[in-house]
């Protein structure tokens, strides 16, 4: 049984540059992108052992606290971030770094940014279809709903497919 519970709440794409991994059998340490948190939120307030938010500079994770955690003493953010882990560095109200490691990754793309580059494409085939085709009406509408889409996603701050999509429960 873990002593402490160090959750990640970078996105997927920052994890694949740097990803932190237990340093102690005491540890555990789970990957909880901060747009996620929401779903997690009642398994991470009941936690009995202390839970330490980490994030890539401090300011999301004490976001996250502040917004979801504001009255659980149990629950910290860690100041300053993953750089005060990677230097060693434990300064007033942070995680201990040694409790820690972090592992280099390979880089490269998250989910996010492949999503991103197909709406980017689509954007360029609805282009080049508007200049080449002369029955240009689906077209139009075509790109009005790939338009009306991002701007949802925009706005709202999710994706319309997470209504679709059921969330997993812990």
């Amino acid at each position: 049984m873990s002593q402490v519970i160090v959750i990640d709440v970078r996105e997927e794409h920052e994890l694949l540059t740097n990803r932190v991994l237990p340093n102690s059998p005491n540890v555990d340490v789970f990957a909880i992108p901060s747009r996620h948190i929401f779903a997690n939120q009642e398994w991470i307030a009941k936690q009995t052992v202390p839970v330490w938010l980490l994030c890539a500079s401090g300011r999301r994770s004490q976001n996250i606290k502040d917004t979801y955690f504001p009255h659980n003493q149990n629950i910290q953010s860690s100041v300053g971030g993953l750089p005060n882990i990677l230097l060693a560095k434990q300064t007033d109200g942070s995680i201990d770094p040694s409790l820690v490691k972090v592992v280099p990754g390979k880089g490269g793309m998250g989910m996010t940014q492949y999503m991103q580059s197909m709406f980017l494409v689509i954007i360029a085939l609805l282009l080049l279809a508007v200049f080449f085709f002369k029955r240009k009406l689906p077209i139009y509408l075509f790109g009005l709903a790939i338009i009306i889409t991002i701007l949802y996603q925009l706005v709202a701050g999710k994706c319309w497919m997470s209504r679709i999509i059921p969330l997993s429960h812990l």
